[in-house]
């Protein structure tokens, strides 16, 4: 999963970016750099402890890797993202919440309700304080559902907007009418 959402948001980003990114998804941040995926990097940027010095050390190699990876032939790539470039200029929060989308493209999250609702179904809560509360649109990267919780809860995550969760996700986007009887008529809906 890394790997591909590594090589797909290379275009959107550059190989430094996307590496700074999938280095931090891929081993768990200690808990004092919080939630917010972007605020995440900025303090592993920042150094000073042991987790940031492997982080850099994992930059290093998957910026290495991103150069043997882009040799290989374009057809293995995902059509839609492959050479694309069509979001604009993303902010550095948002360009986290991107990669974190295209590797976890089922916990693409939209607000409703209070929670975060996930494209798999399953309802999500940011902690606290969290710089996620209040987003229309989030990707979790990390989740977990404490014992006796409706709700997972986000360990991190980033903020997306919509043309990035119908990127990330939307292969999964589901279209349909729903037809029922409601006291004798007919109702009809579509549901997106």
């Amino acid at each position: 999963r890394l790997g591909r959402a590594l090589l797909d948001s290379v275009p959107f980003l550059g190989a430094e970016r996307a590496a700074e990114v999938v280095a931090l998804l891929s081993e768990e941040a200690p808990r004092e750099y919080g939630d917010d995926l972007a605020g995440a990097l900025r303090r592993a940027r920042r150094g000073g402890d042991a987790y940031s010095s492997r982080w850099r050390g994992e930059v290093r190699r998957l910026r290495a890797a991103v150069g043997e990876m882009s040799r290989t032939p374009a057809r293995t790539r995902h059509p839609e993202t492959a050479g694309a470039g069509g979001l604009g200029n993303l902010s550095e929060d948002r360009q986290a919440g991107l990669v974190a989308a295209l590797a976890f493209p089922e916990r693409v999250a939209r607000a409703e309700g209070g929670s975060y609702l996930m494209v798999s179904g399953t309802r999500a809560e940011p902690g606290a304080g969290s710089g996620l509360r209040g987003a229309e649109w989030v990707a979790v990267a990390v989740a977990d559902r404490p014992v006796g919780q409706g709700h997972a809860r986000v360990q991190s995550g980033a903020v997306v907007d919509e043309d990035v969760a119908r990127l990330a996700a939307g292969a999964l986007l589901d279209e349909r009418d729903e037809v029922r009887w409601d006291g004798g008529d007919v109702v009809a809906r579509r549901v997106e």
